[in-house]
């Protein structure tokens, strides 16, 4: 195993621990009923984040890629029972680990967002993602390249 490859293994160890979460989350979401105004949800990855909070956050996007809200009593609420930080946890890893790899000079950043990419990608399969009535993506935040989780191709 070369180093490039114990790093993607140590990241997916500690991303694991948090499947228990995350399933049900992910349910929720897929089967929820949702405002007509929402046409997709837009998941992405805060690469920065790994070490203070889950790092997927989820957008309910309207046809014009805006995030939408609902009005309850006059105030702008999220469509969705689910916190769009999906998991309230202090990180996935702690500093040390990615000041370890950052030394390194592996971008610690990059490889856990791959990773991170495809445990989401395999949780949202196995508990019916490809059913999900609305489009769904996800992507690295402020990336231009997307993966379509209904049709399973990169975007």
């Amino acid at each position: 195993m070369n180093q490039n490859q114990d790093v993607q293994s140590q990241i997916l160890n500690h991303l694991k621990t948090f499947d228990g979460l995350l399933v049900p989350v992910l349910v929720q979401l897929i089967q929820q009923r949702y405002p007509l105004e929402v046409k997709t949800l837009a998941f992405e990855i805060f690469s920065e984040q790994f070490t203070e909070q889950f790092p997927i956050r989820v957008f309910f996007l309207d046809e014009n890629h805006s995030e939408h809200f609902v009005l309850v009593n006059g105030e702008a609420r999220y469509p969705s029972v689910i916190d769009p930080n999906l998991i309230l946890i202090d990180g996935v890893y702690p500093q040390s680990f990615e000041t370890e790899y950052l030394a390194q000079g592996i971008d610690i950043w990059s490889v856990a967002s791959q990773v991170c990419m495809q445990w989401f990608i395999e949780h949202w399969n196995n508990v019916g993602g490809a059913n999900f009535a609305l489009h769904a993506t996800i992507a690295q935040h402020d990336s231009s390249e997307q993966f379509d989780l209904i049709e399973q191709t990169r975007m």
